[in-house]
């Protein structure tokens, strides 16, 4: 007799991966995990908490806050990695080098979520043997209905996990009220017109060539510049020293770290700015799923 055991929303898998048209992307996911097998002796086929622990840490070693891409796209040599590739119709181009810990190669020609699933079930098929007769995962969007879905990526260097990677990210929504009132067309604008949908936030001391950006912000120290071809990032931090190439027109930059509580207050400002000055404003910004940070102005 086989039983299924399966355990839904596990964990939740924050990302980068590459897509060939739009380049660099941010995603988040519900990672839902099933066992298929004979229960032992006192009807167990796993136990939850046991499942648990030891799925999101396989998910957190191997794709986990990583730059996903397909196999073969990248050159390794000892322990980095050097990325040089073209995407979309102009073409753009994608330049990122690292430590290889901060990549997740999967054997697929494209990356999507089924291809990703299937990646970490032979990951956890490999760590646990002949236990199961089969394990399954599947990747869940979350329901963001009908709200404007903002994917975004960075890197925060000073801090002391993997966030520290200078290509990960997140998807989610942006919410806004003003005067307690819930104001869709709001995160509709920031998430579409001021953000373009997907966008890489960098602060402004870990861009190389700021000089040359600076005049393309019309007078501002934050924001995407204007015609501008090429942004260059570099920064060193506890595991190593990150460089990237991007479009200008793909990046944000900031005078703050982009952490999740200084992009609420950021954004939370640039709506005020649309208001008159006595509105109040409240602004709940996410970093993937289920958390966040909310600015009050």
């Amino acid at each position: 007799m086989s039983v299924s055991l399966f355990c839904d929303h596990i964990t939740v898998l924050d990302i980068a991966y590459f897509d060939k048209n739009k380049g660099l992307v941010g995603d988040s996911y519900h990672v839902n995990v099933e066992f298929l097998g004979s229960p032992n002796g006192e009807g167990i086929l796993i136990d939850f908490s046991q499942a648990k622990k030891q799925v999101k840490g396989l998910i957190d070693e191997v794709c986990d806050h990583r730059f996903v891409l397909p196999a073969g796209l990248a050159q390794a040599k000892e322990d980095r990695f050097y990325l040089e590739y073209s995407f979309g119709s102009s073409p753009n181009s994608l330049f990122y080098e690292g430590p290889l810990q901060a990549i997740c190669e999967i054997p697929f020609s494209y990356v999507s979520k089924e291809h990703i699933a299937s990646f970490l079930e032979s990951k956890l098929i490999e760590y646990f043997g002949s236990k199961f007769e089969q394990i399954k995962i599947t990747l869940e969007d979350e329901n963001l209905f009908d709200k404007p879905i903002l994917n975004y990526t960075h890197g925060l260097k000073q801090h002391y996990g993997n966030c520290q990677r200078l290509f990960h990210g997140h998807k989610n929504s942006i919410d806004i009220w003003v005067n307690e009132e819930k104001r869709a067309d709001l995160e509709s604008w920031i998430v579409r017109d001021h953000l373009k949908a997907n966008i890489h936030f960098c602060i402004a001391e870990n861009v190389k060539n700021l000089e040359e950006v600076y005049p393309h912000l019309n007078g501002l120290n934050y924001g995407i510049p204007k015609d501008l071809s090429l942004i260059e990032i570099e920064y060193t931090s506890s595991q190593g020293h990150f460089r990237a190439q991007l479009p200008g027109d793909m990046v944000y930059i900031l005078p703050i770290e982009s952490t999740v509580e200084n992009l609420s207050t950021h954004l939370a400002e640039i709506i005020k700015t649309k208001l008159n000055t006595k509105d109040k404003v409240k602004l709940k910004a996410y970093e993937g799923i289920s958390k966040g940070a909310i600015s009050y102005l």
